[in-house]
């Protein structure tokens, strides 16, 4: 999916997607990055 594909650091959003897709989430993409890969994996 999209979201995987940014917390994987494998996809760079447009600010647009990026901060709707925060709205979404409730958590900055760039917080979530680290902690949802390590939950994961």
């Amino acid at each position: 999916s999209v979201v995987r594909c940014i917390e994987n650091g494998a996809c760079i959003p447009s600010r647009e997607l990026q901060s709707r897709l925060e709205q979404v989430v409730g958590v900055p993409l760039t917080r979530r990055k680290k902690r949802a890969g390590n939950r994961r994996l």
